[in-house]
Parts: C-alpha cells; sequence; structure tokens
C-alpha cells in the first residue's frame, strides 16, 4: 500500500508499508549537512538502516514509513512502528513496556527533513502523520 495522504506546495506527504532504500535520502542530506557544519558523532543513517532491518526481520511488528516527496524524490521520512514492540531493538535493552493492549500505540521513530525543504515538518506530522493514527 502507498497512499497520498496530503499535498502542498508541490510536495506530497504520503504513507507506505513498504520500505525503499531511496527513502533513507533525508537522513543521508542530513548528515552530510551535520559533516560540512559540526559533526556531533551520530550517524543516524547507519542507525535508522540498521532499525528497518530489524523490524523487518524480527517479526511481529508493523513499519509504516511516511515520507514526504517533491518531484518523485524523497526530501522527508518519519518511521513509526506498531505490533508486538521489542524494546531491546529500539531502546538497546528490555525495559517494562506500556501497559495498553498491543496495537493501541505505536514508537515514532524518526523523523528527518533534507535541509533544503524543511518548513513544513510541524504541519506534516500535527495535521497528517498524527490524524492518520487517529483513523487507523
Amino acid at each position: 500500500m502507498r497512499d497520498i495522504l496530503y499535498s502542498q506546495d508541490g510536495y506530497d506527504f504520503g504513507v507506505t508499508d513498504s520500505f525503499e532504500p531511496a527513502m533513507l535520502r533525508p537522513i543521508i542530506e542530513n548528515l552530510k549537512y551535520k559533516q560540512a557544519h559540526g559533526w556531533d558523532d551520530y550517524d543516524e543513517v547507519k542507525h535508522a538502516g540498521s532499525l528497518i532491518l530489524a523490524v523487518l526481520t524480527k517479526g511481529g511488528m508493523q513499519m509504516d514509513f511516511h515520507f514526504m516527496e517533491k518531484q518523485g524524490e524523497y526530501c522527508g521520512i518519519a518511521l513509526c512502528t506498531t505490533g508486538q514492540l521489542d524494546s531491546e531493538i529500539f531502546f538497546g535493552a528490555k525495559i517494562p513496556m506500556i501497559s495498553e493492549p498491543e496495537g493501541q500505540y505505536l514508537f515514532f521513530n524518526y523523523f528527518h527533513i533534507a535541509p533544503t525543504d524543511r518548513g513544513y515538518g510541524e504541519k506534516w506530522l500535527r495535521d497528517v502523520i498524527i490524524p492518520y493514527y487517529a483513523l487507523v
């Protein structure tokens, strides 16, 4: 499934349950920006790739790939995961989980917008992503 949920100013904001490597572009662009303007010793590309792989291979979890794209090129990504959430994958340790029934909560994992496409993040989160989960 791949759905466009909202469009504005030439940007499409959508969601899919399928991962494409090109979705990492906004994270890569942020890493390149950090390299040029002050490195903070945290490789989001490596971490995001490892997290996606772990969730997809573990089973029992569903990762939604929210995307922002312009002219067919990904410029924003947000990852949300539901299901039998394994805290060790997300936090590196077993921790007591939320007491809500499974399927009634999610982990919001990543939210990256390429430096050249910023300015839509608040609207994307508030008016597109959060309402999406209120409907599901």
